[in-house]
C-alpha cells in the first residue's frame, strides 16, 4: 500500500511539475520574464519531491533559460550547469544540448570569451549529430555562426550559416523563428563584410516574417540594421525614411508591450489558481494516461527549451544591437541638422553673393550701352565695348544660372506670362550672342518665320533662358564652324501655334555615353585642363525650364560631327494684337519714376529711359519716392527693394494707398524667389532682375504700361 501511494505521489509531481514548465516556456515565448521565474522555480522545487534526474534537468534548463532572457547572468549560468550535470547522470542528450547552448550564449553575450564558448558549442554540436536532430543542428549552427560574426569571423560565420541552411531545408515542418533567425544571421554576415546590397535583400526577407507575424520587436530591430547600411552606403535618404518607419512601429511596440503586461499579469493569476488546483486535484482519471505520454511529453519539452533559449538568445543580442543604432541614430540626426543648416546658409550666400554682383553689373552694362549708342565713342573703340559688353552679359548670365539652380532644387520657380513678341524677343537674342559667336570664327545663323512677328501670351524671360543656353552652349563647343538656329511653326490652331526649335552646330559633338550627363548640373561631357567650357549648368536649366512649359528637350549628337538640340512649345496667340497697335499709334513720352538709392545706378536708369524717348525722374529712397507721388502722377515706377530711410516694399505699400492703379515694377539685384510673393501681395505689377539692358527696359515700360494708354 505504501508502495503504491508513493507511485502515485510521484506521477502527481511529475505532471505537475510538466505543467508547470509548459507555463514557464509559454512565458519564455511571450518574454515575458518574470511570470517564466515563477513557474520555472515552483516547477524547480517540485522535482525536490522525485527521483528523475532527467526531468529535473529539464527544469533547471527552463530556469536557467528564463534568467538568460532577464539578462541575470549569474543565475543563468549556475542554473544551466545544475542542468548540465543532472542531463549527464541521466543521459539525456535534449537537455545536455540545451545546457551547453545556454552556457555558450552566457560565455558569448555576457563574458565576451570566445574561447569558452567554442567549446560549449562545439560540445553541443557533437550531441546534436548523436540525435540526429536536424532542428537541433540547425539552433546550434546558428548559435555559432551568430557567435562568429559577432566576433567578426566571417569565414567561420559563412561555414556554419551553410550547414544550418542543410539542416533547415531537411525540416518537414519550419517555425516562422527559424526563418527569421536564417536570414537575419546571413544579412548581418554580408552587412558586416560590406556586401550591403546582399545583406538588404535578406534583411527585406525578415522583415517580412517579422511583419506577418508581428514580431515588433524584430521589426525594429531590422529597421535599425537597413538604417546602419543606408547611411554607410551616404543614402541619408532612406535612412531616414527607415527612422520614420521604426517611429511608426515604436508606438505599436508600444501596444503590444502594454497588453505583454495584462498577459503577464494573467499568468500570475493562473499560477495562483494552478498551485491551489495541485492541493484539490484528484489524480486518479488521469493516472493511467500519465505514464504513457510521459517520456514523450520530456522530449517534446526538451526541444522546446532549446528552440527558446536560442530565440532568446537572438532577442537579446537584437536589443543589444538597438542600443548600439540608438546612438548613431542620433548621430545621424545631427548630421541631418548640419546638412540643412548647410544647405540655408549657402542659400543666404547665394543670395548675397548675387546682390553684391548684380549692382555694379547694372551700372557696367548700362554704361556700355550708351558707349556703344555714342557714334563718336563707338568707332574708336569699338572692339573694346563689344569685348565689354560681352564680358558683362556673360557674367549677368553665369549669375542667373547660379541663382537658376537654387530656385530649380527649391522648387521655387513659376512661370510668368505676359504679351511677347516672338519675332523681335528671338532676333534679339541671336543679335546679343552674334559677337560671342564671331569670336570663336563662327557664323550664326537664324531662320524664322516672319508670320511670328506678333504678339504671344508666355513667359518671354524663360524662354529667352532657354535659347541663351541653349545657343551658348553650341558657341562654346563649337569653332571655326556653324550654328543655325531655326523655327518652324508646325501646328495653327484656333488659339494657339506650336513652334519646332532646332539648334544645330559643327561642333565636337558628344559621346553617346554622356549624352545623358550633360543635363546633370555642373557635369560636361568634355574635361579638358586647358580650356575652359563653363559651369556646366546651362542644358540642365534649360531642361528644367522646358519640363515647366510642357515641353521636353531632344538630343541628337555624332562625336566630332556637331549636335541637334530642338524642342517643342505650343503658344497661345495673345488676344491683344489690335491693343499693340493701337499703342503704337499713340506712343507718346511717358513719365517714369526711377527709385534707386545707387548714384552709378541711377545715372544709368534715367540715361536709358531718356534714351528711349521718355521722361525720368529719380528718387533716392522709398520716403522721397511717396513724397512724389503725393505731388505727380507718374505713368510707370521703377522700384528698388533694398534702400535706407524706407525700403521699397514699405513704399509701394503707402504709394498704392494713395494712388491704388499706379503701375509699379520691382527692379531689385535680390533673388526672385526670395521676394516674388511679398512684392505681389503688395500690388506690384512686376518683379525684374538687375541688371537689365536698353531693349529690355523698353520691352517693361511697354508691355507695364500699356493698357494705361489703350
Amino acid at each position: 500500500m505504501f508502495s503504491q501511494t508513493n507511485t502515485y505521489q510521484q506521477r502527481v509531481f511529475t505532471d505537475s511539475i510538466n505543467k508547470l514548465l509548459d507555463l514557464a516556456k509559454t512565458n519564455i515565448n511571450a518574454n515575458n520574464f518574470e511570470s517564466a521565474l515563477n513557474f520555472s522555480t515552483q516547477a524547480v522545487d517540485l522535482t525536490y519531491n522525485i527521483e528523475d534526474k532527467s526531468l529535473k534537468s529539464e527544469a533547471y534548463a527552463c530556469l536557467g533559460n528564463s534568467y538568460l532572457i532577464a539578462e541575470d547572468y549569474a543565475n543563468s549560468e549556475k542554473y544551466f550547469k545544475l542542468a548540465l550535470g543532472f542531463a549527464k547522470s541521466s543521459k539525456n542528450n535534449f537537455t545536455r544540448v540545451a545546457a551547453l547552448n545556454g552556457l555558450g550564449n552566457v560565455q558569448s553575450t555576457h563574458y565576451n570569451n570566445i574561447d569558452k564558448a567554442i567549446y560549449y558549442f562545439e560540445e553541443a554540436s557533437k550531441y546534436t549529430k548523436k540525435l540526429n536532430s536536424h532542428s537541433s543542428i540547425f539552433i546550434n549552427a546558428m548559435n555559432m555562426a551568430s557567435m562568429y560574426t559577432e566576433y567578426n569571423k566571417s569565414t567561420k560565420a559563412l561555414e556554419y550559416l551553410k550547414i544550418g541552411e542543410e539542416h533547415y531545408q531537411k525540416l518537414e515542418e519550419i517555425p516562422s523563428v527559424y526563418s527569421l533567425t536564417l536570414f537575419v544571421n546571413y544579412a548581418d554576415h554580408y552587412k558586416q563584410i560590406k556586401q550591403y546590397d546582399t545583406a538588404l535583400e535578406y534583411y527585406d526577407k525578415a522583415l517580412d516574417i517579422a511583419q506577418k507575424n508581428q514580431f515588433y520587436n524584430d521589426i525594429i530591430n531590422i529597421s535599425h540594421a537597413k538604417c546602419d547600411i543606408f547611411e554607410a552606403q551616404g543614402q541619408l535618404d532612406k535612412a531616414l525614411e527607415q527612422l520614420r518607419f521604426i517611429q511608426k512601429n515604436k508606438s505599436i511596440f508600444v501596444e503590444a508591450e502594454a497588453q505583454k503586461q495584462i498577459n503577464q499579469i494573467n499568468a500570475n493569476f493562473k499560477l495562483k489558481e494552478f498551485e491551489q488546483e495541485l492541493l484539490v486535484s484528484k489524480y486518479q482519471a488521469e493516472l493511467a494516461e500519465a505514464n504513457y505520454k510521459n517520456t514523450l511529453i520530456i522530449v517534446l519539452s526538451v526541444l522546446t527549451a532549446i528552440i527558446i533559449v536560442f530565440f532568446f538568445f537572438y532577442r537579446y543580442k537584437s536589443n543589444k544591437k538597438k542600443r548600439e543604432l540608438k546612438a548613431k541614430n542620433a548621430a545621424l540626426k545631427i548630421e541631418k541638422n548640419k546638412a540643412e543648416k548647410a544647405t540655408q546658409l549657402k542659400s543666404e550666400l547665394i543670395s548675397n553673393i548675387s546682390h553684391e554682383l548684380r549692382t555694379p553689373l547694372h551700372g557696367v552694362i548700362g554704361i556700355t550701352s550708351m558707349l556703344m549708342e555714342d557714334e563718336e565713342v563707338n568707332s574708336k573703340h569699338s572692339s573694346l565695348l563689344q569685348s565689354l559688353q560681352f564680358s558683362g552679359d556673360h557674367l549677368k548670365n553665369l549669375v542667373n544660372n547660379i541663382l537658376r539652380i537654387s530656385d530649380i532644387q527649391s522648387e521655387n520657380i513659376v512661370l510668368q506670362k505676359t504679351n511677347v513678341n516672338l519675332y523681335t524677343l528671338i532676333n534679339n537674342i541671336i543679335d546679343s550672342l552674334k559677337f560671342q559667336a564671331e569670336e570663336k570664327g563662327n557664323t550664326l545663323e537664324l531662320t524664322i518665320p516672319k508670320s511670328l512677328n506678333k504678339l504671344y501670351y508666355t513667359d518671354g524671360f524663360r524662354l529667352s533662358e532657354i535659347l541663351i543656353n541653349i545657343i551658348g552652349n553650341s558657341i562654346k563647343f563649337t569653332s571655326n564652324g556653324r550654328i543655325k538656329v531655326h523655327i518652324i511653326k508646325e501646328q495653327i490652331d484656333q488659339n494657339s501655334e506650336t513652334l519646332l526649335f532646332k539648334i544645330s552646330d559643327t561642333g565636337i559633338g558628344i559621346p553617346l555615353e554622356k549624352q545623358e550627363l550633360i543635363f546633370e548640373n555642373f557635369k560636361q561631357a568634355v574635361k579638358d585642363e586647358n580650356t575652359s567650357y563653363g559651369a556646366g549648368l546651362g542644358l540642365p536649366i534649360a531642361k528644367y525650364l522646358l519640363e515647366k512649359m510642357d515641353s521636353k528637350i531632344r538630343l541628337s549628337s555624332i562625336e566630332h560631327h556637331g549636335t541637334v538640340i530642338s524642342f517643342r512649345i505650343a503658344f497661345e496667340v495673345s488676344n491683344q494684337q489690335a491693343k499693340e497697335l493701337q499703342f503704337e499709334q499713340n506712343l507718346k513720352p511717358l513719365k517714369v519714376l526711377v527709385v534707386e538709392d545707387n548714384k552709378i545706378n541711377q545715372m544709368v536708369t534715367q540715361k536709358l529711359i531718356l534714351s528711349i524717348g521718355h521722361d525720368c525722374k529719380i528718387a533716392k529712397n522709398g520716403l522721397e519716392a511717396v513724397k512724389a507721388c503725393e505731388e505727380d502722377n507718374f505713368d510707370l515706377i521703377l522700384m528698388d527693394l533694398n534702400m535706407p530711410i524706407m525700403n521699397g516694399f514699405e513704399a509701394t505699400e503707402k504709394i498704392k494707398t494713395i494712388k491704388p492703379n499706379t503701375k509699379i515694377v520691382a527692379l531689385t539685384a535680390l533673388e526672385i524667389s526670395e521676394v516674388k510673393q511679398r512684392c505681389f501681395d503688395l500690388g506690384m505689377d512686376s518683379i525684374i532682375n538687375k541688371p537689365i539692358s536698353k531693349s529690355q527696359l523698353a520691352e517693361i515700360i511697354e508691355i507695364k504700361t500699356v493698357q494705361q494708354v489703350c
